[in-house]
């Protein structure tokens, strides 16, 4: 087969006797994170880096290997390609044939895909969303590490497959609930972009959903794996300390240094996905590192003398104005217009109204799973939600229905159960429609007593007094008042109670 020619001798394998400290001056030199380990000739497994940490450089090697994983046998087939590893042994009858680089074979597989889709007759998917294709070893290649591949076929296919008008991982994590059009055009945008390497940034406030959109970004595209997507938070990792974690470090680099040194994230994602989150937060001595990494990809530890290669793709993502950041010098112009190659903004929740439903009843049916409840809200306390302006988005809207499903101790969620700054919310508008004469009374009551000092007189107490009484005789009993101006009806008894209020005053 044509893949076979990719298979590279120069790529060193260990032995299972062999010490600890001299694999890792081969996985060094060969800047690899994990090597493939023989027993004469014969294979026996894998021995990956980030095993290797802290342990004592002398031991040898046989404790620590992967027997687990998987390899390409010299035959007319794949199997279950994982992509985690940076090479993939070729073994044929138990013998140990060379390795295959990753990134090669993620290219060989691509240039088929493309070379598919130039085609008359593509694949079709089956009920299952299975591919069904007549080369069985193609097949088995796009099936990595058994994700699922749908794709459209130009015939033969069924009306339920012709709907997918794209390709993308049938394992997606990420759940996105989203109704608004402004949501669909980022979709599709991210689908469109997600299978290249380009950086991407997510911009917008704070709750938005940005680490939603980046773990979306990461399993549409050929980097999905297990353990290839890793969040750092900029803000929230000490200065002094942020340098070492992306980067790692040398033995003895510092003070209290780990024997043996340290991975930092850039290496421990290689081949995959790093999302920087609050990227505004880096500070201009990291910037200039960060950049380097986007310009040359390639890093260097603290302590370290020697550059290693890196193959990742940077998500970064802020809530901050990095053009107002860039004009006050707190922020480098060239990371900006690194990092700004593909912006994405995200619109806050009350920008896209058509949300709020789709996510209140999400929310509802995952807390009542989580909590064994069977609660849901009233068309009234949804309505009233919809007026809130959710100034922490999509995270305030979760944390304000956990609370609702947890407090409340009926099944139906009313408006009255609703935090008393939710209750209050009213329409743009909305008070331009209340009776003049109720609107003008109310008016002269304020006049009367700025007019008229109070003499001591508690002037609260009055026109709360005047406003119970008013709501009282609009809904006629104790328990509709209460509901209606969101408050217990035992709190509106005492305080009927507290201003000696009785049913002439009401009549």
């Amino acid at each position: 087969m044509e893949w076979t020619k990719m298979i590279d001798q120069t790529i060193p394998a260990v032995h299972g006797t062999d010490p600890i400290w001299k694999v890792s001056e081969f996985m060094k030199a060969a800047q690899l994170n994990e090597l493939p380990v023989l027993s004469d000739q014969h294979f026996i497994g894998m021995i990956h880096a980030k095993d290797l940490l802290m342990i004592d450089s002398n031991q040898s090697i046989d404790k620590y290997i992967d027997k687990k994983c998987v390899i390409i046998d010299d035959s007319q087939e794949f199997y279950r390609l994982p992509l985690s590893p940076q090479v993939l042994p070729v073994v044929k009858d138990g013998i140990y044939c060379g390795s295959i680089r990753n990134e090669k074979l993620c290219q060989h597989i691509q240039n088929q895909l493309n070379q598919l889709l130039q085609d008359k007759d593509l694949f079709c998917v089956d009920g299952e969303d299975f591919i069904l294709h007549k080369n069985k070893t193609f097949e088995q290649e796009i099936m990595l590490s058994n994700n699922k591949v749908i794709g459209i076929g130009k015939a033969g296919l069924s009306n339920k497959s012709k709907s997918k008008q794209h390709f993308k991982n049938s394992k997606e994590k990420s759940k996105i609930i989203a109704c608004s059009q402004e949501m669909k055009e980022i979709f599709s945008l991210v689908k469109h972009v997600a299978s290249s390497s380009s950086t991407v940034l997510l911009l917008g406030e704070s709750g938005v959903g940005k680490e939603v959109i980046a773990k979306m970004l990461h399993e549409n595209s050929f980097r999905v794996k297990k353990d290839s997507f890793m969040k750092v938070n900029c803000g929230a990792i000490p200065q002094n300390l942020l340098e070492s974690e992306l980067f790692g470090y040398e033995q003895g680099a510092f003070t209290g240094a780990k024997t043996g040194g340290k991975i930092g994230v850039f290496e421990l994602v290689d081949n995959g996905t790093l999302f920087l989150d609050e990227i505004g937060e880096l500070p201009l001595d990291m910037q200039v590192k960060l950049l380097r990494v986007l310009q040359d990809q390639e890093i260097r530890r603290v302590g370290g003398t020697q550059t290693i290669k890196v193959n990742v793709r940077i998500i970064a993502a802020t809530n901050r104005n990095l053009e107002k950041m860039v004009e006050n010098g707190t922020f480098r112009a060239d990371l900006y217009y690194r990092l700004n190659i593909v912006p994405f903004r995200i619109p806050p929740l009350r920008e896209r109204k058509n949300d709020i439903i789709p996510l209140l009843r999400h929310f509802i049916a995952q807390f009542n799973e989580k909590y064994q409840y069977t609660k849901h809200l009233s068309k009234e306390a949804e309505n009233q939600l919809l007026l809130y302006h959710y100034p922490g988005n999509v995270r305030e809207l979760s944390n304000i229905v956990e609370r609702l499903v947890l407090t409340c101790r009926e099944d139906v969620i009313e408006r009255y159960h609703l935090p008393s700054h939710l209750s209050k919310c009213r329409k743009m508008g909305e008070i331009s429609k209340i009776p003049q004469d109720d609107l003008k009374g109310d008016l002269d009551i304020f006049k009367h007593y700025w007019e008229n000092p109070a003499d001591g007189v508690n002037m609260f107490n009055r026109l709360e007094k005047r406003a119970l009484i008013k709501a009282l005789r609009k809904y006629g009993s104790v328990r509709k008042t209460g509901k209606a101006i969101g408050v217990p009806h035992t709190l509106v008894l005492n305080k009927m109670k507290q201003f000696g209020i009785n049913a002439r005053e009401i009549l």
